[in-house]
């Protein structure tokens, strides 16, 4: 604590300062430095009891046989300290905190410090420990962070105090609310987002007795529907049906039951994952937990504790229901009674019975190394569909992964609580929800606005939905009996709440770029794959193709995998594309596929659990090899080639073709790729302007063509920033507005202000229109994909403008040598296409000269 100064303090007595002193105890509690002096010295303190440990001074316990040692436990700002009950092992005890306090100006409150004895300790040893100790013996450690530390049987008493803080928030709200008629929306959304959550915390390390789980629900019903003590209302729908999510009719209100067994399933899940943490390897050895095909270890016990109760049964009743595997070498999963190849189990699906020794057979004995699936084995006992869907899976035998558990209720296999509670509270035979499809109806959107149920809707008190019932029960409603001007009118209100409908919905605006392949620097070779599929799953294919600098063949192939969805098509195709480029000895390589998604995978990886891990790993064994490997994201447009060799290998019989030379069917998507041939792609704007037409710095940002915001003019070029100026290059006049935002993605509110000043006109006319034609040149090139004028990106921070005081920003030097060295007259071949940026050329050539710069020849 040499290190740390403290501040000098003084005390107020009776109104007078007295005289000023510094604390010698360390910091003061609160301060911010307090939290991470304490953690340091509490770790010089397990060095201290494993030094203790080591020198066999310090007895730890054990919780099993063969099981780790317990010596301590470390909390926020407490300590649990287990040793062998003697009086020599409280002395060692003793000792080391001694040794601590001295060191670091701690003490230990011996007064808020507690013994607690096993029941094979005698009293008498236990009143000599104590009394060495000087902390006293106790049979209740009480509650740790809202939750009691059990040491018998769960009763209606233990958690009682859970049911005690919803009444008495409860009891506030009607104190304070339901006085003021609080609507039930408004009693729908405390429901949720307050009642449900209160016994979060206890549902999430242990399982609740039926009787608590049912008084939370009964506190929740009775103040949804607004029942008070004095007076019961009627609850009109069914708990259950209250309890179904918003899709199926219901109010998306958790019950408790489920949730508890959904927050219970997440200990299981991680305990089946997690080999390192202390809880986990004290419970996998106190309980001996094996493999998830022995339930051997799940049967319930007399001797097992009410934690490892609970666990098992979020364990039994949640997570084996959901489990999947990711294949690796195939030795652990079950081939035929384990979900693995899809959501559901192979058994379910064999069209004859099985031999008795095949339904413990692994699928490793269902694969032979270098010839792939035993197909003579399997083809008797599923159908073809499933056939071709084993075509699409391979077993790891080249990076050496396990198969490894995973959650088949998510996409992307990882265990979630939302996930477990959906699949507890699922129906098992949905039926067509009538009720579901009139919600969804625009015409009675004013009938069922707030009612729940069918009957609401017919027999409602909304004046519409009354006069149509009476006209059709009594025959006193003119429209029913006038059928002509009834069906008239009622389709005449539907057309208005649809058109009322589209008005609503913002749809992205679009603008139109060219896209097309571009041919990879000198020394480097293009891969382009793409992958196919005709279901979820369906028959899918894969190709790709291999090109030099100058657009020349080296290479391709097509691939008909058989079953699966896209993304692993894609992924096939990239692993093929992988091994080919491989093959033919490329050192520098380009990989350009149309999915966003598996770019995402092979550049930041994908989690163990992924269904499609296997095949990652697998790609990034051969981009880890020694050569240059880059993935790169390209739209479609840019990928023809690939594309038309995928829907071409649909032609083909299953498995590898290699393809030295340009299929027949694609051969005029090759030649419109080396003649540089441009397609067009709608691409979304956002926020009222496409973000790809904007250059954006710390004072603001600089945009061409601008006329998607509300208020702007065409061909201009903006500045926002602190103050929004234009410069118009079809007229050449300037003007200034002044911006209002409200939000970082809300749209913009322009007024006009006032005529700028001659400094901001040249800054204008000098900077923003300079930087905005390197810039167009920088788009040219990323839309057509041709290479222009040797500039970039972050060429464009050499114009950033320089702030001198209180003038205006001007251009920097810099900027001026950047349009020098691009040699902006290769933008004339591109001149028609500036004109989608909004700049008119012969604009631009006085505004460069007074930059000093020379115009190229076309403009």
């Amino acid at each position: 604590m040499q290190c740390v100064s403290c501040p000098s303090m003084s005390v107020l007595w009776n109104g007078e300062k007295t005289n000023s002193f510094k604390p010698l105890r360390g910091l003061r509690q609160g301060d911010l430095l307090s939290p991470y002096l304490f953690v340091l010295c509490l770790e010089r303190l397990c060095h201290l009891i494993d030094r203790s440990i080591v020198n066999k001074d310090w007895k730890p316990i054990s919780i099993s046989r063969g099981g780790p040692k317990l010596s301590h436990i470390c909390f926020a700002d407490d300590l649990i300290l287990f040793a062998e009950a003697s009086i020599a092992q409280i002395r060692v005890i003793r000792g080391v905190l001694e040794e601590f306090c001295k060191a670091s100006g701690q003490k230990v409150s011996l007064e808020k410090s507690k013994n607690f004895f096993s029941e094979n300790v005698s009293r008498d040893l236990e009143k000599m420990i104590s009394d060495e100790s000087g902390i006293k013996a106790t049979r209740d450690l009480g509650k740790y962070l809202g939750m009691p530390v059990l040491q018998k049987r769960i009763n209606k008493e233990t958690f009682g105090y859970v049911l005690e803080r919803a009444s008495t928030r409860l009891a506030g709200w009607k104190s304070r609310v339901l006085s003021m008629a609080l609507s039930m929306a408004g009693r729908l959304t405390l429901t949720k987002a307050v009642l449900s959550s209160l016994p979060m915390h206890t549902m999430s390390t242990i399982v609740l007795l039926k009787s608590i789980l049912t008084g939370l629900d009964k506190i929740s019903r009775t103040f949804l529907w607004g029942s008070t003590p004095e007076k019961r209302k009627q609850h009109l729908v069914a708990w259950k049906r209250v309890c179904l999510s918003k899709g199926e009719g219901g109010l998306g209100i958790r019950g408790s039951e489920a949730t508890n067994k959904a927050l219970i399933a997440k200990l299981g899940w991680r305990l089946l994952q997690d080999y390192s943490s202390l809880w986990a390897r004290v419970l996998r050895s106190k309980y001996k937990v094996g493999d998830v095909h022995d339930g051997s270890w799940l049967v319930v016990k007399g001797t097992w504790s009410s934690t490892w109760r609970s666990v098992a049964v979020g364990l039994r009743e949640v997570v084996l229901q959901g489990l999947s595997w990711v294949i690796g070498d195939g030795r652990r999963v079950h081939f035929w009674s384990d979900r693995w190849l899809s959501s559901r189990l192979l058994m379910e699906e064999v069209i004859m019975d099985l031999p008795t020794e095949y339904k413990e057979l692994t699928v490793r004995d269902f694969w032979q190394e270098g010839r792939g699936w035993m197909m003579e084995r399997i083809s008797p006992f599923v159908s073809m569909n499933t056939r071709l869907e084993l075509g699409a899976v391979v077993l790891d035998n080249v990076m050496g992964a396990r198969d490894r558990i995973s959650w088949s209720k998510s996409t992307d296999g990882c265990f979630t609580v939302k996930s477990a509670y959906t699949m507890l509270t699922a129906s098992y035979n949905p039926q067509p929800n009538v009720e579901r499809d009139i919600y969804a109806s625009r015409v009675f959107v004013q009938c069922v606005k707030g009612l729940l149920r069918l009957p609401y809707i017919y027999f409602g008190t909304a004046r519409p939905c009354q006069e149509i019932r009476r006209g059709l029960l009594y025959g006193k409603n003119g429209k029913c009996r006038d059928r002509v001007r009834f069906v008239k009118e009622l389709a005449a209100e539907v057309t208005k709440a649809n058109l009322l409908s589209k008005e609503q919905m913002s749809k992205p605006a679009r603008v139109e770029r060219m896209i097309g392949w571009v041919a990879p620097a000198a020394g480097w070779v293009k891969l382009n794959t793409d992958g196919a599929s005709r279901g979820k799953p369906g028959p899918a294919t894969a190709g790709g193709v291999l090109r030099d600098g100058d657009g020349a063949w080296c290479g391709g192939f097509a691939l008909n995998i058989g079953r699966c969805s896209a993304p692993l098509a894609e992924l096939w195709g990239v692993y093929y594309g992988l091994y080919l480029a491989w093959d033919r000895k490329v050192s520098r390589l380009v990989v350009e596929v149309d999915s966003e998604m598996v770019v995402g995978f092979l550049k930041t990886g994908i989690n163990d659990t992924h269904p499609l891990s296997f095949l990652v790993r697998l790609c990034h064994g051969f981009i880890s090899r020694d050569w240059i490997v880059r993935i790169d994201h390209v739209y479609r447009e840019a990928n023809f080639l690939a594309d038309g060799i995928a829907e071409f290998a649909f032609s083909l019989p299953l498995g590898f073709h290699l393809l030295n030379s340009v299929p027949e069917a694609v051969a005029s998507v090759m030649s419109a790729d080396n003649l540089g041939t441009s397609r067009p792609r709608r691409i979304c704007v956002q926020d009222g302007m496409s973000k790809d037409f904007c250059y954006t710095e710390d004072i603001g940002a600089f945009c061409v063509k601008a006329s998607l915001y509300p208020g702007l003019k065409p061909n201009s070029i903006y500045y926002l920033g602190p103050r929004l100026g234009s410069y118009d290059l079809a007229s050449g006049t300037n003007s200034s507005f002044k911006l209002d935002r409200f939000g970082e993605r809300e749209r913009v509110k322009i007024k006009k202000r006032e005529r700028m000043g001659k400094n901001n006109t040249r800054f204008l006319m000098q900077f923003a229109v300079l930087a905005i034609v390197l810039y167009a040149a920088i788009m040219v090139k990323e839309a057509t994909s041709i290479p222009v004028c040797n500039i970039d990106t972050n060429d464009l921070e050499k114009c950033r403008p320089a702030v001198t005081g209180n003038n205006p920003p001007h251009p920097r030097p810099d900027c001026c040598a950047v349009a020098r060295a691009a040699n902006l007259q290769c933008l004339c071949p591109y001149k028609s296409y500036l004109s989608t940026f909004g700049i008119n050329p012969s604009r631009v050539r006085p505004l460069l000269a007074n930059c000093g710069l020379k115009s190229p020849s076309c403009f």
